[in-house]
């Protein structure tokens, strides 16, 4: 009597299982097909965190529709055993594809690369003009990544001048520690600005606090 038990517990944790990844591909279908419509329909300026809002509004209706339905069939174990289940491993997988292709599609210097060389030979010093022509000037990629932080709490503007927060600081400090961490290169989290560059202009004035 208690192996068939047993049985029909095992055989219940199984299909649970099942039914939650039946419910992280569901999830993850639609993600996938609400971040298209909604970026051929009105797209944000920032692609990460557009694809962010999405994970975290579906996940919030899935679950609340999961409870919901556990409240009016009295199945709460149920909901607990696959719903919370599938709702999670759907937005970690969601998130991973997120960072992995839009979000890179979006500032990825080496497929920019890539898709000038697709149109001819080119030499290292005309990359390096249309990178600085197309991609930074015409793309506007540092403004992009600016108001990123701005968003974030990193970055705080004050009179058209850009100063890092305490926020900001603890961020670089965690960078730091990783490449050491990892002994990676420091190319690009351990700079310091190039005096040819100084100006008393400023390019981002019009960004909001």
């Amino acid at each position: 009597m208690n192996a068939q038990n047993q049985n029909t517990t095992l055989k219940s944790e199984v299909l649970n299982l099942l039914k939650g990844l039946l419910v992280a591909g569901i999830f993850f279908i639609i993600f996938i097909a609400t971040l298209i419509i909604k970026r051929k329909i009105y797209p944000a300026s920032i692609v990460y965190y557009e694809g962010i809002w999405i994970i975290v509004i579906m996940t919030a209706l899935v679950v609340g529709g999961g409870l919901l339905l556990a409240l009016l069939t009295s199945s709460s174990r149920t909901f607990a055993s696959y719903i919370i289940l599938g709702v999670f491993v759907g937005a970690a997988g969601s998130y991973a594809v997120h960072i992995t292709l839009p979000t890179l599609l979006d500032r990825s210097i080496s497929m920019f690369i890539l898709a000038l060389l697709d149109s001819g030979d080119l030499t290292m010093s005309e990359i390096q003009c249309n990178f600085v022509k197309q991609f930074v000037i015409k793309n506007k990629a540092i403004e992009k990544r600016v108001r990123e932080q701005v968003a974030t709490g990193n970055i705080h503007v004050e009179d058209g001048r850009l100063q890092i927060t305490d926020q900001g600081k603890t961020l670089t400090s965690s960078w730091l520690g990783l490449a050491d961490a990892f002994s990676v290169t420091k190319d690009f989290v351990e700079v310091k600005p190039n005096a040819e560059c100084s100006s008393p202009d400023s390019n981002f004035g019009n960004i909001q606090h």
